[in-house]
């Protein structure tokens, strides 16, 4: 009886955090204006996190069509995974950004919460419109992350979608251990372009 009420008070917390970091992956400030220099200043700090581990993704996203940064909270209660986020598109060739929006959620085996920056690079024009204008993108995901501040270990990988894009991961924050199948969604954000 002690165990099971141990387990659903756990059970309880980490469903309110979750819910509570969750809603945490968006960029900060009162005003439109105050929003959009959050999220560039999110995206000239995950980049440098980027080239400091990846010094060769400075060419290639100079050479790419195009790019996204994001950052993001993903949660993973037992068998359901769920994350969202916010982020820049840059198209290399205009210069435009395009203000984003996102949602996740997946099914898989784990248990924990996490935040994390992800940068797309793209390799045509047209995915990254694509990306853009209709937004979906599946995939699986396995992780065992622990960090705090300065302390634990960070995971950085990189996953490559075909010829199409590839993605650099970098985790914040968070700990989580599990695998998942996921859909994400993403939206050019109203208020912010």
């Amino acid at each position: 009886m002690k165990t099971k009420t141990t387990y659903l008070f756990l059970l309880a917390v980490l469903i309110i955090t979750t819910s509570t970091l969750t809603g945490c992956a968006s960029p900060k400030g009162s005003t439109a204006f105050d929003k959009r220099a959050y999220a560039q200043d999110m995206r000239s700090k995950a980049l440098l996190q980027l080239y400091s581990h990846e010094p060769g993704a400075r060419t290639e996203i100079a050479a790419a069509p195009g790019y996204a940064v994001f950052e993001a909270v993903q949660t993973q209660i037992l068998i359901t995974s769920t994350g969202n986020a916010y982020g820049i598109v840059r198209d290399n060739q205009t210069g435009a950004d395009t203000y984003m929006s996102a949602f996740s959620a997946g099914a898989g085996f784990g248990v924990g919460i996490k935040g994390f920056r992800a940068i797309v690079v793209f390799k045509n024009r047209a995915i990254m419109n694509e990306f853009i204008d209709k937004g979906w993108v599946f995939g699986a995901s396995g992780t065992a992350d622990a960090k705090s501040g300065d302390d634990g270990a960070t995971a950085s990988g990189v996953t490559a979608f075909d010829d199409r894009m590839k993605v650099y991961t970098f985790t914040d924050t968070g700990l989580m251990a599990g695998a998942s199948l996921r859909g994400v969604k993403v939206w050019k954000d109203k208020e912010l372009n």
